[in-house]
Parts: C-alpha cells; sequence; structure tokens
C-alpha cells in the first residue's frame, strides 16, 4: 500500500485540504487520535483527528491499538494503523514532519506532500480557530 502523507505548519492549510479531497471521494484519512480538546472549528465530523478522554486513550494503548503514541503541549496523540481503502482511494494520514520516521518504519512506500503557508495567514488561521498559544506557535517554528 502506498500511502500520502501530509504534512506542514498548525494553520497552514491541511486539515481544509484534506477535508476537500476526502468529501471528492479521492482520499480516505486515517485520523490520528488524540486527547487534546475539539478547537471552535473542528466539529464531530472533523476527518483528520478522533477525539477522547484519557481513560479510552489509554484503553487503546492498553489494547495495542496504536502503532506509535507522542505527547505535545500536554495532550497526547496516537497513530493507528492505516487500513487500506477501495480501488482508486488514496490511503491518507496528516502527520508533524518531525514524526516522519514512524512512517518510514510503518509504511515504506509513501510520499509526503507538504503545505506551507505565510506565517502572517497561519497564525491568523490559529488564533481564529482558538488554537495553540503565542509561545506555542514560536516553540513549534511558527
Amino acid at each position: 500500500m502506498k500511502l500520502l502523507v501530509i504534512i506542514g505548519p498548525s494553520g497552514s492549510g491541511k486539515s481544509a485540504a484534506m477535508r476537500a479531497l476526502q468529501a471528492r471521494g479521492r482520499i480516505a484519512v486515517t485520523p490520528s487520535w488524540t486527547t487534546r480538546p475539539r478547537r471552535a472549528d473542528e466539529s464531530e465530523e472533523t476527518v483528520e483527528h478522533r477525539f477522547v478522554d484519557d481513560l479510552e486513550f489509554d484503553r487503546r494503548l492498553k489494547d495495542g491499538f496504536f502503532l506509535e503514541t507522542i505527547a505535545l503541549f500536554g495532550h497526547r496523540y496516537g497513530m493507528p494503523p492505516v487500513e487500506q481503502p477501495p480501488a482508486g482511494v488514496i490511503p491518507t494520514i496528516m502527520m508533524r514532519a518531525p514524526r516522519l520516521n514512524l512512517v518510514e518504519e510503518h509504511y515504506p512506500e509513501h510520499v509526503v506532500y507538504q503545505i506551507e503557508a505565510p506565517f502572517e495567514e497561519a497564525s491568523a488561521r490559529i488564533h481564529a480557530a482558538g488554537g495553540i498559544a503565542d509561545d506555542d506557535i514560536r516553540v513549534t517554528g511558527w
């Protein structure tokens, strides 16, 4: 299975691109699981994340559901296995660039697509979405 991996800084437009492609039936997104709260612009139908509490995350972790997990900004994220979608649909995940080594380890056949946006635009999107704090934006390179 050849996997599409979409990367880019917060606020660059990764989620918007994934939602548009999935709505057209072009990609099948495997969401990361996270203990972080849902942002103002994220609904129950958000394709890139599954929001769970610590108990559910711990249960999944204990059951061996995640290939990898990471703690980031006080929350946890888990990467589940990617399932093979129907023919003609591209399996896709979204992740942070520094974690690409995890993809290499589990899915050697992959293509990385990086989405960028000017700092001012990305920062405005992050603040509008009720996202991460200014100090965290600086720490992550944004």
